[in-house]
This record gives structure tokens, C-alpha cells and sequence, in this order.
């Protein structure tokens, strides 16, 4: 990558900002801290590696990202609106339209066709088109297996499935948790290539966690969660301020247009 490349990503608007970040769980009558402090700027079009072993809180990272945990103090802006200021109703809109996710586990309804599991999210908004998840199907190299249900597919194609669901509303940001932890190494390799080739085709920013290093260093920004905390791979790591500078006027007019979505 040459500099006029590395500044440009530098550059890219901010499009989720995690700020002072805790949680903690109760283990019995204690309380055990899984993260201490997270302070992280996530710019679009970007992937974002985090390395870390289990136990780590990598998914409870996710979570509280994704809106589906609160943390116990701090705040997660997704383009500078706070999202604990949502209402539930509100949330539940913003995490179907924006967000898409990419579980370890592929959460594939069983009694849904692969083109069916793929369409859901958009029926939950009302919308019955079925070309979208035609095509989705078609890019994730599915197409010939979209009437199959869950049972007669691979865990591989599974996850296909599951890729193809996460992208069916056109979200801004995927998250992506141990996606390949139930693939052989031939099949996750495949899985990685396909999910990265998505990301950077659609533009969509990734947020990836990974126990394998030689996936986390596929990442733009390669990231190590190591006790409580998010460091950058090698060093420790210093994010941006979480009010940048202004961004572009066209990133500035998407950046109203999406913050008008969910208000």
C-alpha cells in the first residue's frame, strides 16, 4: 500500500466508536471485570482484526458493538449518536438495517430453506422481494443449493448461508465472531476469503474476532484484547479521538442521511 492509500484509510469517516467501555459478570458473589476501558474508532470500509484467546471477552466486545449487551459504563456511538439512547424499538431497527452478523455458530432456522433463511431479515421490515437473496446466494456461490434446508447442507455451506443473511439488508458495518470455529482449516480458509472479498467489494466495514493469528493479520487494523483492555498488535495501541475531524461532504451526506434512519 503506498501512502496516498494509507492516508485515505486513515481518513475514512468514523462509523462506530466504542468509549471507555466496561463489563463485568457475576460469578456467584463476585464480580469478575472482562473489559476495563475500550476506546476504539472504527472508520468505514475498514477490517478490523481482534486477536484474542478465550475468556478474553472478545464476544462480549461484540456484543455491546452490536447493541445486544449494555455495558456497565461507557457508550457505543454509531456515528456519534449514543445508542443507549435508542428506544428498544429503535434499536431493533438500527441493529436489523445496520448491522449484520456472523456468528461461530450459523443460527440457521432449521425449517427455512437456504434462500428463505436468507430473506428473513428483510421480512421482518416487510419486504418480500426475493431477488436480493437470489443474488446474495449466487455471491457467496450457493445459488445451486437455495432450496436445501440447514440439515443437508455442510457446515461450510452453512456458513455461506449465513454470510449471504448477514448482508441482506445492506448493513454499514459486519460483525463477525469466530466465523470459521466450527470449519476445518481448508473450509474457514474459504469461508475468510469469501467474507474478506464481500467486505471490500460492498465497502462494508468488518469487525472480525479470531483466535488465529494468521487470520487477524488479514486486518487493516489488527487488534489484541489482553486483559480488559484493546491493544494494537505489537504495541500498545492509542485511538483516535471519537470527534474526528469533519469528514467529507460525501461521507458528511451519508453520515446525515443514516442518522436520520434511526432518530
Amino acid at each position: 500500500m503506498n501512502e496516498t492509500e494509507s492516508r485515505e484509510k486513515a481518513e475514512r469517516a468514523p462509523v462506530l466508536t466504542a468509549e471507555r467501555l466496561q463489563k463485568s459478570f457475576r460469578a456467584g458473589s463476585t464480580a469478575v471485570l472482562v473489559l476495563t476501558g475500550i476506546d476504539m474508532v472504527f472508520r468505514e470500509g475498514l477490517c478490523y482484526t481482534i486477536q484474542g484467546v478465550s475468556g478474553s471477552g472478545k464476544t462480549t466486545l461484540l456484543h455491546l458493538l452490536a447493541g445486544l449487551e449494555n455495558p456497565d459504563s461507557g457508550q457505543v456511538l454509531y456515528r456519534n449518536q449514543d445508542i443507549s439512547r435508542f428506544s428498544r424499538k429503535q434499536l431493533a431497527v438500527w441493529r436489523g438495517q445496520a448491522i449484520g452478523l456472523v456468528f461461530q455458530a450459523y443460527h440457521l432456522l432449521p425449517e427455512l430453506t437456504a434462500l428463505e433463511n436468507v430473506n428473513l431479515p428483510a421480512m421482518l421490515f416487510g419486504q418480500r422481494d426475493a431477488k436480493p437473496g437470489w443474488e446474495l446466494l449466487k455471491a457467496v456461490g450457493m445459488i445451486h443449493r437455495s432450496h436445501h434446508r440447514p440439515s443437508e447442507l455442510s457446515g461450510g455451506e452453512q456458513q455461506r448461508v449465513a454470510i449471504a443473511r448477514a448482508l441482506r439488508n445492506d448493513p454499514e458495518i459486519l460483525i463477525a465472531d469466530e466465523p470459521t470455529g466450527n470449519l476445518d482449516e481448508e473450509t474457514g480458509m474459504e469461508v475468510i476469503d469469501l467474507l474478506l472479498s464481500l467486505h471490500k467489494s460492498r465497502g462494508k466495514t468488518l469487525v472480525l474476532a479470531t483466535h488465529d493469528p494468521r487470520l487477524a493479520q488479514r486486518g487493516d487494523r489488527q487488534l489484541v484484547l489482553t486483559g480488559g483492555k484493546l491493544e494494537h498488535a505489537g504495541r500498545p495501541f492509542h485511538p483516535s479521538p471519537s470527534r474526528p475531524d469533519s469528514p467529507t461532504v460525501t461521507s458528511e451526506s451519508r453520515r446525515e442521511r443514516e442518522s436520520k434512519r434511526f432518530s
